[in-house]
């Protein structure tokens, strides 16, 4: 009995304490459940709260980002927006004042624009009327040019005829070079001193005084000459006598007979006028010309290839090129066949210049021209 009362007793006790333990157990499992529970409850609220945070901080984020943005895009908005944030009353005047400039600056800057628009209008319009002038004064200065050519022409021409009239003028005179001069010469004692040559070295006894219209001496007396040779001196160089006759035709015999003169201390020349004689000048210096003569005031020359040329300006001789007798250039002188060098005079290279501007009547220089056949230069 007491075993069983035992027993039963233990079984209770088992059994209470099994029951115990089941509590007990049940009572941890709930507080451990509990406890999750409130650990997952602390763990989603720590989640929305670091979602909230990471939430704001892009909006932050975003906002800085956007006023950065309109701070780089111009100052000016920067500070109207400052100024409006703190003070909307303030910028809103500040604004209405910079635009109210603004305006006012553009509008000065559209009348300079348009002052400058008249300005180029103006320029372009007398730039244009530049341009009509400059074309009518080209046109004007073609004509004058045309003009000018013309006169020149003309007044080569004209010169040219003078020139010619005033040679016609001299075909009745003569000039004697080498002819003795005295101290207290007279134009009577002159004269007597030409006929007395004309019958003693040309054989011209026909020509009487009443055959000479007039006879003198050319130039002043003791006149220093440019070419002075060591031989003879200024004073004692007798000056050159002019001889002007009645008829033409006896100045021509006195030229046609001038050849006996050869290898004496006289020599007969044609008178020239001074631009004649300076072409026979201009003749002589010439590199292609051999020898240059004059008859009745025409000028020839003769070429190294044997050519004879009557020179009648000074062009002429600008064309006359002549290298060697087998080649030559044309030329704008007449050439002349068969023609004789008998007649004229013929100027030596030692004779001196007379040029244009100078008188023939002033001419006092010791040429000395060939006789007949001629003297190379």
């Amino acid at each position: 009995m007491v075993r069983a009362g035992s027993s039963k007793r233990k079984k209770g006790q088992s059994s209470d304490s099994s029951q115990d333990f089941c509590t007990d157990r049940s009572v941890l499992l709930c507080v451990s459940s509990d406890k999750k529970k409130k650990c997952v409850r602390r763990d989603g609220s720590k989640a929305k709260e670091n979602k909230q945070l990471r939430t704001g901080a892009a909006s932050i984020r975003a906002h800085f980002a956007v006023v950065d943005k309109n701070t780089e895009s111009t100052t000016m908005d920067r500070s109207v927006s400052d100024q409006s944030s703190q003070n909307p009353q303030v910028s809103a005047a500040d604004l209405m004042e910079k635009m109210c400039h603004l305006s006012g600056q553009l509008s000065q800057l559209n009348k300079s624009v348009e002052e400058m628009r008249g300005e180029i209008f103006c320029l372009r319009k007398e730039n244009d009327e530049l341009k009509k002038d400059l074309e009518h004064f080209r046109k004007r200065e073609e004509k004058l040019r045309e003009i000018v050519f013309e006169a020149k022409q003309q007044a080569a021409v004209a010169e040219r005829r003078s020139n010619d009239l005033e040679q016609y003028t001299r075909r009745n005179n003569i000039r004697i070079y080498g002819m003795s001069e005295t101290d207290q010469e007279s134009a009577v004692d002159c004269e007597k001193k030409v006929l007395r040559m004309f019958k003693d070295k040309l054989g011209l006894a026909d020509i009487k005084p009443e055959h000479i219209e007039a006879c003198h001496r050319v130039g002043q007396k003791g006149k220093p000459r440019q070419r002075a040779t060591q031989q003879q001196s200024d004073q004692d160089r007798p000056r050159s006598v002019i001889v002007r006759f009645v008829s033409r035709k006896t100045a021509e015999a006195v030229l046609y007979h001038k050849k006996k003169l050869k290898n004496t201390a006289y020599v007969v020349v044609e008178d020239l006028t001074s631009a004649n004689f300076y072409r026979l000048r201009k003749c002589k210096e010439h590199p292609d010309i051999t020898s240059a003569w004059t008859r009745r005031g025409s000028v020839f020359v003769k070429t190294s290839n044997n050519k004879i040329v009557q020179i009648d300006t000074l062009e002429d001789l600008d064309t006359l090129s002549v290298s060697s007798p087998a080649t030559s250039t044309p030329h704008s002188g007449r050439r002349l066949r068969g023609f004789g060098r008998g007649r004229g005079s013929l100027l030596n290279s030692r004779s001196d210049d007379r040029r244009p501007g100078h008188s023939a009547d002033d001419d006092t220089s010791n040429m000395e021209l060939g006789a007949v056949g001629g003297v190379n230069l």
